[in-house]
């Protein structure tokens, strides 16, 4: 757990306004909104409407809430919550993430090699693994049984997260480090140079049985269900959720945030932008509906 003062807090970013009946400010992490807990530090974007925000601080149980509500409106529903009032709530959350997070998640300490060149820095790896030349699978990766990793793959690296600042014309960045898991299930194959990156508030899944051909990117917080088999060339990003069973083929993109119900098929070089529910073929550019499976 982490115990900052308040007034510690205010020295350190002085562009936030701080509003609590507290001294200290105890949290563990920082989370997304469907992940909140007691313990945990969340945020709220901008684009939320007014009223869907005030309904959700009433209800969540994260004690700590980075918004941009106005002052008046969060008096109301304070309670024994803290708010932490910025301008840009995400921007604020990369900062805060960085501040607190950065030194865990860049520690790295290698404890073995499997073959020439392959350099393995977590040891949480089950029985019966079968690993090629020149892998690397970083610290924060937890992988089950019977795991086959073929040559040059890159497993747990940090996703892209930049938040973009404009001041007066000059432009910066804010990076995000990713402080999350990969976590990687029983009986899963993944082929060459594949990339898959740890999550950054909450973490990547790739569940049982699942299929990666060669030349994959997925992106940080995605969720693969059961069973599902991703062909060649498939670039899926950021926090994409794909239930159990569905196919995914060649060359395809898959947008971030979206989700792809079980026993769905993705057609070859499709992008998909939309939802997808279950039982259905999709395929074009932009991805459309063609029949029901």
């Amino acid at each position: 757990m982490i115990k900052i003062s308040t007034k510690k807090l205010n020295l350190t970013f002085p562009d936030l306004k701080i509003i609590t009946q507290k001294k200290y400010l105890v949290f563990e992490n920082i989370k997304s909104l469907d992940e909140d807990n007691k313990d945990s530090i969340i945020w709220i974007s901008n684009e939320k409407n007014i009223e869907d925000k005030i309904l959700f601080l009433k209800n969540c149980k994260s004690r700590i809430i980075i918004c941009n509500l106005n002052i008046s409106k969060i008096k109301k529903i304070i309670n024994d919550k803290t708010f932490i009032i910025s301008k840009n709530p995400r921007l604020t959350m990369f900062k805060l993430s960085n501040y607190f997070f950065v030194n865990k998640c860049l520690k790295v300490s290698k404890v073995q090699n499997i073959n020439k060149n392959n350099f393995i820095y977590t040891k949480k790896i089950g029985t019966q693994p079968v690993i090629q030349e020149n892998v690397v699978i970083y610290e924060n990766v937890e992988i089950g049984k019977k795991i086959y990793i073929n040559a040059g793959s890159t497993l747990g690296t940090e996703g892209f997260s930049f938040e973009k600042i404009d001041f007066d014309f000059k432009i910066s960045f804010e990076r995000l480090h990713h402080n999350g898991k990969l976590i990687i299930g029983d009986n899963v194959f993944i082929g060459s140079n594949v990339s898959i990156c740890r999550g950054n508030l909450k973490n990547t899944i790739i569940h049982n049985n699942v299929k990666i051909n060669n030349n994959v990117h997925i992106g940080h917080n995605v969720e693969i269900g059961n069973n599902v088999i991703i062909m060649a060339n498939v670039t899926i990003c950021g926090s994409v959720k794909i239930g159990d069973n569905v196919e995914i083929n060649a060359g395809s993109t898959i947008r971030d945030f979206v989700e792809i119900g079980s026993f769905s098929k993705v057609g070859m070089g499709s992008v998909v932008t939309k939802n997808i529910p279950q039982k259905e073929l999709w395929f074009g550019n932009p991805a459309s509906f063609k029949k029901k499976l």
